[in-house]
């Protein structure tokens, strides 16, 4: 399927697409050696700790096997010496709630310094915002997390 653009509208086929006629979808990703194609996240996602960027999905995949937890979400959030930094949030699975330091242990043993978060905090699932289609709506849930951190301090 192409297109050269959206119809009788130049500014946003502009906004849209490359000068070379690439759609700009907002995935991130990466081609391995034998041209395989992994998304790794959304660009709107990403957050920069001390000028680097820092994709959540890398962060979050640390926990998907993790059994006391449902869910893992990093947002960033605004701090005051590194730009942002994530915040961690998560749904317990069950009534066993996983230790913060033992959560920021893992992510310091396997991520680059920078991309190590700085806050956890627990969310009942229904406290998670959603799209019509089921998805986190992780700007909202990154407004959530700012009022709960800037309520702890």
């Amino acid at each position: 399927i192409g297109t050269r653009g959206y119809y009788k509208k130049p500014e946003e086929t502009a906004a849209a697409f490359t000068v070379d006629g690439w759609l700009r979808t907002g995935d991130l990703g990466r081609v391995s050696a034998d041209d395989y194609v992994t998304l790794t996240g959304r660009i709107k996602e990403t957050y920069r700790c001390n000028g680097e960027m820092v994709m959540p999905r890398e962060i979050e995949m640390l926990f998907d096997d993790h059994p006391q937890i449902e869910q893992a979400l990093v947002v960033g959030v605004p701090d005051p010496r590194a730009g942002e930094t994530g915040c961690l949030c998560i749904v317990q699975r069950g009534m066993d709630r996983p230790e913060a330091d033992a959560l920021l242990a893992t992510c310091a043993a396997k991520l680059a310094r920078f991309k190590v978060t700085r806050h956890v905090l627990y969310f009942a699932a229904s406290d998670i915002p959603l799209t019509v289609t089921g998805r986190p709506q992780k700007f909202k849930l990154a407004k959530l997390a700012i009022e709960r951190i800037q309520g702890e301090t």
